[in-house]
């Protein structure tokens, strides 16, 4: 159905609150009449001149804060018989009175959900445990939820909602469920930005694309920019209480155990590790004294320096003592480096040191974002850029290109990468938000925290559609790859890479912000005893004399890393200390020994 030529009123005129979800001259929709609480309504949005009916996905979060504000309405209608259907209008009821109202979940909010499962959630399985995760999700967000009595607070007490606008709900947005004032810009580049600043922002973000750009397919372009709907702000974690037993343990590195076959000598598997998994990333943490609010900050292990990141690959992946090169015996796995690459000019090199078909081994090297899945080749999807051995292709989205000639056994490919700077008006891409929870795994601390997940219309690139691939995407202007063969140019592989800046990155907590990692990670990837090594520099086989001295070596970026970590505890340590409004995780879950356990209400609320 099409869109109306005409509204009964002027949208240019309509002033509307930071959420964009009421205005003050209360008109909505085509008809134009005010919001009632009794009425359904749909978040619309102009994109190709015709309506599509889309499904958000339900969060627990957002089906239990629903549940919540319809039980709201209906104990309000009974208390109030007399009331006329113009009484729940957004003029009339904008200060609902919802946090009076008091629910439990077995006798009010389990079956209210029951009877209208389907309504809430009909994308969702209903397994066993849903009523369990219900609770969770009570008794975790303190922030949305707050108990009759905070001192008891458990998944048998009585719950209201925090705050009384039931006229801030909309569509996949799950912040303005929450308190007002629960959570605050954190650290804008020049100073604290005021909520309007912030609206002003979004809206800039929500504008046409340029006329010149083209517009093939208006359905999934429309999929692309919804993700511009996320927040740009994620809840703050307080950490829990320290136990002394944090001060006692000894950061260690992993098991190295030696490869059982033959064709893998050299190499090693790794073990009593987490690895880094879909929608989850770990890094090795420490109790810090010099550190009273966030209490945690990240750590180091040797070797100190630029190498493959043995959190951030697939487990059948086999590493050396370096840590330097990879290999794997059956199907193509990736591994990432531990450093990557945001803004400026970088040079790095990969040896091939067993490949191009030798054993039936090949590799493919490149780049690769923090969504680009381990447990498939560097030039898989939309998220990474890779080089294929046999034919000297350029791969992106799983499409390969004619680029190179062929590359094998003992050749050094050079890959230059320049990326624009980022300025003080990029302010969400400098912005950093560490969105993370310590843990114990095996007697050691870890930091836990949502990883950025492939978004469902980026994954639609990958379908062969003559349509899709021209269709227009964010990128960074002026950014490109080139290649070298043993010092010889090879030329530009890649040019325009994808944005991988907020909001185009969305974590597996349906955030876009940066929490730090952000960034174009050098990328291997092995198949069928394929050895790929990785040269970060400062010394190199085969660098280019072109290069100038501007070209950095992505060793560098080693310690660049942990001075911007280091200046985002400090920052993290004024910022908590000053928002008593954090949510506090208040236990540190222990993990056994067969696995790691996320902490359950975090898990809960993600999936």
């Amino acid at each position: 159905m099409a869109f109306p030529e005409a509204l009964p009123y002027n949208t240019a005129s309509l002033s509307w609150n930071v959420t964009h979800t009421l205005n003050d001259q209360n008109q909505y929709c085509y008809c134009g009449k005010d919001r009632n609480l009794k009425f359904p309504d749909a978040q619309c949005r102009t994109d190709d001149g015709f309506e599509h009916l889309e499904r958000g996905v339900s969060a627990w979060k957002a089906v239990t804060a629903t549940a919540m504000a319809n039980l709201v309405v209906k104990r309000y209608d009974n208390i109030h018989p007399d009331l006329s259907i113009e009484d729940f209008n957004a003029a009339n009821k904008r200060n609902f009175p919802a946090d009076t109202y008091f629910f439990k979940k077995k006798e009010d909010l389990i079956p209210y959900i029951e009877e209208n499962w389907q309504l809430l959630c009909p994308d969702r399985e209903k397994v066993q445990t849903w009523q369990a995760t219900l609770g969770s999700c009570l008794v975790a967000n303190k922030d949305t939820y707050r108990a009759r009595d905070e001192s008891l607070r458990n998944q048998n007490s009585e719950y209201a909602l925090s705050n009384p606008d039931l006229f801030i709900f909309r569509s996949g947005y799950i912040a303005p469920f929450q308190r007002i004032g629960a959570t605050v810009p954190k650290r804008p580049f020049s100073e604290m930005e005021s909520s309007s600043l912030i609206s002003a922002r979004l809206k800039e973000d929500f504008k046409e694309p340029k006329k010149e750009q083209k517009r093939v397919n208006s359905s999934v372009s429309s999929a692309f920019n919804k993700k511009k709907d996320v927040p740009t702000i994620p809840i703050r974690y307080k950490p829990p209480p320290w136990k002394p037993s944090d001060f006692n343990t000894v950061p260690k590195l992993p098991s190295f155990t030696p490869a059982s076959s033959n064709k893998s000598h050299g190499f090693f598997s790794l073990s009593e590790i987490p690895f880094n998994s879909r929608g989850f990333r770990y890094t090795p943490c420490e109790a810090a004294r010099d550190l009273p609010s966030t209490m945690y900050r990240e750590i180091e292990l040797p070797p100190f320096c630029a190498r493959i990141n043995w959190h951030d690959i697939s487990p059948p992946v086999l590493v050396d003592h370096s840590v330097l090169s990879a290999t794997v015996e059956k199907g193509f796995r990736m591994a990432r480096s531990n450093v990557f690459l945001t803004q400026g000019e970088w040079y790095f090199e990969v040896k091939v040191e067993k490949g191009g078909g030798h054993d039936g081994a090949h590799v493919r090297v490149g780049l690769a974002r923090r969504e680009a899945p381990l447990d498939a080749p560097v030039g898989y999807d939309v998220y990474s850029y890779g080089l294929r051995d046999v034919g000297g292709q350029k791969v992106h989205t799983s499409r390969p290109r004619a680029f190179m000639e062929s590359f094998g056994t003992g050749d050094i490919i050079g890959f230059h990468i320049s990326l624009p700077k980022i300025t003080p008006m990029d302010a969400q891409a400098s912005n950093i938000y560490h969105d993370r929870i310590p843990i114990r795994y095996r007697g050691q601390l870890f930091f836990e925290q949502p990883d950025y997940v492939p978004s469902k219309a980026m994954d639609e690139l990958l379908v062969p559609n003559e349509q899709i691939k021209y269709m227009d995407l964010a990128y960074l202007p002026g950014s490109y790859i080139k290649v070298y063969k043993n010092g010889s140019y090879m030329g530009t592989a890649f040019e325009n890479l994808l944005d991988f800046n907020p909001l185009h990155s969305i974590n597996s907590n349906q955030y876009s912000f940066n929490d730090g990692s952000l960034g174009y990670y050098p990328a291997i990837s092995m198949f069928g005893g394929g050895i790929a090594r990785f040269q970060f520099g400062p010394q190199f086989s085969h660098r280019p004399s072109a290069l100038g001295s501007n070209v950095r070596p992505v060793s560098e970026r080693y310690n660049e890393q942990i001075a911007e970590d280091v200046l985002c505890d400090i920052l993290d340590e004024i910022d908590y200390s000053n928002e008593p409004n954090t949510f506090s995780t208040d236990i540190l879950p222990e993990q056994d020994e067969t696995g790691l356990t996320v902490i359950p209400e975090i898990k809960e609320i993600l999936e």
